[in-house]
């Protein structure tokens, strides 16, 4: 299956991911930069951006913090 044909696994990891590229670019922040502050790689981050995959709540609350929102406000 081709990059192009890649799907989010659910309408809730979607949404999670929208929120999360929407929030983090308009706060200005890199994927690296969040993912170095949340204790982690950029390459681990990318599935959760792009509505592959659901993060734990524990690292929902990671990436609240270094956000300075509440994990509900990245939750869909």
């Amino acid at each position: 299956m081709g990059a192009d044909k890649i799907r989010p696994v659910s309408e809730e990891a979607r949404q999670f991911g929208e929120k999360l590229a929407t929030l983090r670019k308009s706060l200005g922040v890199s994927r690296r930069a969040l993912a170095a502050q949340c204790g982690t790689c950029e390459p681990s981050l990318s599935p959760y951006e792009k509505g592959l995959r659901l993060p734990r709540l524990s690292l929902v609350q990671k990436i609240a913090s270094v956000l300075k929102v509440h994990p509900l406000d990245l939750l869909p």
